[in-house]
């Protein structure tokens, strides 16, 4: 490697991929391990970010993974690890996670109205695809309000629980049935 090349490389970057020159060149190739492949295609679509998602480790740039993954080291991503290939590790597998990681990856500005109508509308699909009720994540009063709107919209019903600044609106299938 020429001199030129390890000057243009970010302090502790080990492979040439993770260099913003070879960034702006291809996309970012990233492997999702135990992570829905088309969750993660559908959050590079809508963050438009420069990232190919891998079906090889070996061609990946960075991995991403489940927190329950991460803690059993399966070899492949010891493997990652030790080749010096970063891995993300998110919470649960969803849209959400991703393009919160994504958004961190390439220091976009994250709207978090817009990101907690945008787990609305997913939580509001789970709903009406499953029947089961989904509980979102905590927010403030006025886009607590903006959420039970959207459930009515939906034909579901709604409730805040918890206290603040924990509270958080759970959405309900409306079977016709009471509340529990």
């Amino acid at each position: 490697m020429d001199d030129q090349a390890a000057t243009d490389r970010p302090i502790g970057a080990t492979r040439p991929g993770s260099s913003r020159a070879a960034r702006n060149a291809r996309p970012m190739s990233v492997f999702p391990f135990g992570v829905s492949r088309k969750r993660l295609e559908q959050a590079v679509r809508e963050l438009g970010v420069p990232v190919a998602v891998a079906r090889d480790l070996d061609e990946a740039d960075a991995v991403v993974t489940l927190r329950n993954y991460y803690k059993s080291k399966p070899a492949a991503l010891r493997d990652a690890e030790s080749n010096g290939v970063p891995i993300y590790v998110l919470k649960t597998n969803t849209i959400l996670q991703m393009e919160n990681m994504l958004a961190s990856l390439f220091d976009l500005e994250a709207d978090p109205q817009e990101a907690a109508l945008r787990e609305t509308a997913e939580a509001i699909g789970l709903v009406q695809a499953s029947g089961r009720p989904v509980e979102l994540t905590p927010q403030n009063a006025y886009v607590r309000r903006l959420q039970h709107q959207m459930a009515e919209k939906n034909a579901l019903m709604s409730r805040s629980r918890g206290a603040e600044p924990n509270r958080r609106v759970e959405l309900i299938p409306d079977d016709g049935g009471r509340w529990r």
